[in-house]
């Protein structure tokens, strides 16, 4: 007889796999022990990737990336001053916020929001031949200058589920 179990925990790979009994019993499957969950700090989860970078073309050069940013802080407080006095809340500049910032820059996925964030903290300088790329690790993306780097998750990607069968095939 053969029992399907499902369980919703993370553990640790190298105790799953000590814990792994390769002998046979009598029923002709192994036996296991489900090892104690792994717990860390919530934020651990939300880190990018040490590594697996990979770049992506279809990314502007920093001239034209500078260009769109300063395009898009006009069309911004152009849309802002439009606005009819009692119009004029956090609201609604977050909806305009929300339309400007989260247009994708090139023929890449990157939101303008990482653009105007890497302009932010200074690490997109005014010099035409900076470089900048982006890379790609999963579902994160990361717009790379020699002054820093700016790494946001994508909605996509991810582990995806895992599945971990024991017994014989």
């Amino acid at each position: 007889l053969s029992e399907t179990h499902e369980f919703d925990v993370t553990v640790s790979a190298g105790e799953l796999l000590e814990s792994l009994d390769t002998e046979e019993t009598d029923g002709g499957a192994g036996v296991s022990a489900l090892p104690s969950a792994v717990t860390g700090p919530p934020w651990a989860g939300m880190l990018p990737p040490r590594g697996g970078w990979r770049e992506r073309p279809g990314l502007p050069g920093p001239v034209d990336l500078r260009t769109r940013l300063a395009d898009a802080v006009a069309e911004f407080r152009s849309r802002d001053a439009a606005l009819p006095e009692d119009r004029r809340t956090r609201e609604e500049r977050d909806l305009i916020g929300r339309d400007i910032w989260s247009r994708t820059v090139g023929d890449t996925e990157l939101p303008l929001r990482a653009v105007h964030a890497a302009q932010s903290l200074g690490f997109l300088r005014p010099a035409p031949d900076l470089p900048v790329a982006l890379l790609t690790a999963g579902a994160w993306l990361r717009l790379r200058t020699p002054f820093g780097s700016i790494a946001l998750r994508g909605t996509g990607g991810g582990l995806g589920t895992l599945a971990v069968t024991v017994g014989s095939v």
